[in-house]
């Protein structure tokens, strides 16, 4: 079953614009200059022979001299060029130093044709400029500086943002991304639809700004009077088990790091506990009356209560209300007249007004803007005695109608089947579960345990730690108890071999046996999953497609853009997939600030977590802590229960995992089959150093490409410390004899244990284009080499020209619940 809508991701440069910083000439004349080369060194090798047998036969010292000079590859004088192969060496060994210096000024030349077009490109086309303040608010002056003054003037100083925009460039022509407005989406329809209307941009603030201000208003000692607020306990055996939120003030993502904490009860937290509702500030007050002084309750609800996470105000923007913005407003309303009140509206309605004039404006412009902005902030800054973060003040979207409609053949339906089978077969949340549900069995055996329960939740993370190698599917993991997870285990080795062996053979896995291990699964495990859906990120190719990614299901990538179609999800269509693949679903609604989470709310019930606000809404929500942990028997799972029995519990939203609160992860039943080529670990690494230590070709699966061929390379072979062109003409050369492509895609080597996640740019672990037919890329390429000793080449697949873009297509596809 296909989600009845199809979302088509289009680079917003076209091949032909980037075409001039791929023109082959200067890899032609180094790839005849290299065929000139080893004649003259075979010629060389001739000469220096034949001298030897003269001067044994002679041994006349001269020859001595001038055999060092040939060896050397060294000039003669017309007198010492005294026979006739002498003289054709001398004359060969010219043409090569010419040769030499024709190719050097070439390089030169293209390095300086490539700058003029990365200048062109960036002065003509409003599509690479427009986004640059969302990377980087501060590049405006150096971009400014680079496009105000022809190229061939530019300084070393001005020269540095050539890699910035190199970057920009390939990443607009060759790299789809979900949260990039360098690429452009069109939702669409299955079935014919109206027309969509003229590419525009889509804004607004960043959700993260809106949350973090209603923060500051709840903190601030003149409006807590006014506020409700929600305990954060959980009551059991005279321990109060507590949940709070923090924001770790980066930006971006809110309040999305739990605490937790326990403490012996008390009366006053169990007159706390009382209250299944939001608290008034006044109640508080006078449920402490009895233990203290008016003056010292005051001081210790927020010293005692609030600043220890006990009690957390119920103030937050409603992420998922049909108009976001307008909840803001109305949240600020419900507050009495105040002067920080009136001046966070009055500061917000002017930068609601900077933001539409951005939405039209062009890069220019829109750095002002962004400026101007900013400097609005500093005005809630000093009210309340905070600083934002000034990055991603924006969310964006570039909407621009494709016009190539999606059908897809039977061929691809029941492929992905078999990449999700496949997928399930290799899942390490799946592996963890049973591992989890194992150890909680032998624990509590037929005991039900509440899920918040800190035993539990100690437990849980426990079983966590043992899985440390996440990003290698194909890992083994050692000591592992449970049943389900060693069935995994087994048939892991299994697939393990399939993909060794398609590696070093034909470059197939076989779908048949895929099925095979996954029918043994099912048989020995029970394994029974209702409503998975995955979702697949692909491109088209000359005789099919490759899957670039299997995804969440759900929909979870598809939600964000809904807004910019709203009557979907009062489509006929929509309501029966929900109906369909969500039945019953207990959404865990929580935004985290962040504008990809949100769509308008289509699952009726909302399990409400620790740290979660309430809405109107909510007044049929569940709360997660009533709700319990049970082994199943059957299954030799965990499930959740509540009081009408067992539940399910989906997040639907683009946060990755990792984000997400703990609670979350462990409240959560739905189970994604996803597939990600870059998490199959197939290098083979031998001591002996080579060049290239690995090679992985293309792998297929019936018509579909399922991971591009790569190379493992040893970096120290292709650093060589001489001029840059003659580190170019080796590079280029050394590339062609090992058959490695010109144009690829270059990843580092990332090890989780070491690399500083924290302080590390995110980009830096993304894929990077590199093309050695340009000098500006070599010299990028080199950059690479003397900071890794290991990187990975990735083919460039499919490879476009002409006036096309680059095009992912992105389509949600249930799995078939039995084994094919």
């Amino acid at each position: 079953m296909l989600f009845p809508w199809y979302l088509i991701r289009e680079n917003t440069l076209s091949y032909s614009d980037f075409a001039p910083l791929r023109s082959t000439e200067l890899v032609d004349f180094v790839t005849e200059s290299h065929l000139h080369l080893e004649s003259f060194q075979r010629m060389k090798d001739e000469v220096v022979a034949a001298l030897e047998v003269d001067f044994h036969e002679t041994k006349d010292p001269s020859l001595l001299n001038v055999k060092r000079k040939v060896f050397n590859r060294k000039g003669l004088k017309e007198e010492e060029a005294v026979t006739d192969a002498l003289e054709e060496y001398r004359l060969v060994r010219d043409f090569i130093e010419e040769d030499r210096a024709a190719g050097e000024a070439l390089f030169h030349a293209t390095e300086a044709s490539h700058r003029k077009h990365l200048w062109i490109l960036f002065k003509e086309k409003p599509v690479v400029t427009n986004p640059l303040p969302l990377v980087n608010h501060q590049m405006h002056h150096k971009l400014d500086k680079f496009l105000s003054t022809p190229p061939d003037t530019h300084k070393s100083k001005v020269k540095k943002i050539d890699s910035t925009l190199l970057r920009i460039a390939s990443r607009s022509t060759f790299k789809t991304s979900p949260f990039s407005s360098f690429t452009s989406i069109d939702l669409k329809s299955f079935t014919p639809q109206p027309e969509a209307p003229a590419p525009h941009y889509q804004i607004e603030l960043n959700y993260y700004i809106w949350q973090k201000i209603l923060q500051l208003i709840a903190n601030d000692p003149d409006f807590i009077p006014y506020l409700t607020y929600l305990y954060s306990g959980r009551h059991e055996d005279g321990i109060v088990d507590f949940t709070s939120r923090i924001d770790l003030n980066r930006g971006k993502i809110f309040n999305n790091i739990e605490n937790h904490f326990i403490a012996k009860d008390n009366p006053i937290f169990s007159a706390l506990s009382n209250f299944n509702r939001p608290i008034a500030y006044e109640e508080v007050l006078s449920l402490l009356q009895p233990f203290t002084s008016e003056e010292k309750a005051e001081r210790f609800f927020v010293d005692g209560l609030l600043k220890k996470g006990i009690l957390y105000a119920d103030f937050e923007l409603d992420e998922y209300a049909k108009d976001v913005r307008g909840d803001f407003y109305k949240k600020l309303g419900s507050l009495p007249d105040h002067h920080k009140i009136k001046l966070v509206v009055e500061t917000m309605e002017a930068i609601d007004g900077l933001v539409d004039e951005y939405r039209l404006s062009g890069w220019k412009e829109r750095f002002r803007i962004y400026s101007k902005i900013m400097s609005r902030l500093t005005r809630i800054e000093e009210a309340f005695g905070y600083t934002f973060t000034k990055e991603n003040l924006f969310y964006e979207d570039y909407l621009a109608p494709a016009s190539n409609d999606l059908e897809l053949d039977e061929s691809f339906i029941r492929e992905i089947g078999i990449v999700q089978k496949l997928a399930i077969l290799t899942s390490i949340p799946l592996q963890f579960k049973y591992e989890f549900a194992h150890r909680f069995h032998e624990r509590y055996k037929g005991k039900s345990m509440a899920v918040r329960k800190k035993e539990v939740r100690d437990l849980y993370m426990e079983e966590v730690m043992k899985f440390t190698n996440w990003t290698d599917i194909l890992a083994g993991v050692p000591d592992l108890k449970s049943p389900g997870g060693q069935v995994m285990e087994e048939i892991k080795g299994e697939i393990r071999d399939l993909f060794q062996k398609a590696k070093h053979g034909d470059g197939r896995l076989i779908g048949d046996e895929i099925l095979a291990l996954y029918d043994s699964f099912i048989e020995r495990t029970g394994f029974s999953k209702e409503h998975l859906s995955s979702t697949a990120l692909f491109q088209k190719t000359e005789d099919g497609y490759i899957l670039n990614k299997l995804y969440a299901g759900h929909m979870k990538l598809f939600t964000r853009y809904f807004q910019y179609s709203p009557s979907i999800y009062e489509d006929s269509r929509f309501k029966e997939y929900v109906a369909q693949m969500c039945p019953d679903v207990l959404e865990i609604r929580e935004g985290f600030g962040f504008n990809a989470n949100r769509h308008e709310t289509f699952l009726n019930q909302r399990l409400i977590i620790p740290g979660s606000k309430t809405n109107p809404a909510d007044e049929t929500a569940h709360w997660s802590n009533d709700l319990h942990y049970r082994y199943n028997e059957e299954s030799g799972l965990i499930e959740i229960v509540g009081e009408d029995g067992p539940l399910e519990i989906d997040y639907i939203g683009s946060l990755v995992d990792y984000m997400m609160p703990p609670s979350i992860r462990m409240l959560s039943t739905g189970l994604t089959p996803r597939f990600d080529p870059g998490l199959v670990k197939l290098w083979e690494i031998h001591e002996e150093t080579q060049p290239v230590i690995d090679h992985i070709p293309r792998l297929h699966l019936g018509h579909m490409v399922i991971m591009r061929e790569k190379w493992l390379l040893d970096t120290s072979h292709f650093l060589h410390e001489e001029e840059v062109y003659d580190h170019y003409r080796k590079t280029v050369t050394r590339f062609k004899e090992l058959g490695l492509p010109l144009e690829f895609f270059v990843s580092r080597i990332v090890d989780a244990e070491t690399y500083d996640f924290e302080k590390s740019n995110r980009s830096d672990m993304k894929p990077q284009y590199m093309n050695l037919f340009s000098p500006l890329f070599f010299k990028e390429w080199v950059k690479l080499l003397k900071e890794e000793s290991r990187l990975v080449v990735e083919e460039l697949y499919p490879i476009g020209g002409g006036e096309n873009h680059n095009i992912e297509y992105q389509v949600e596809v249930s799995m078939d619940e039995k084994a094919d």
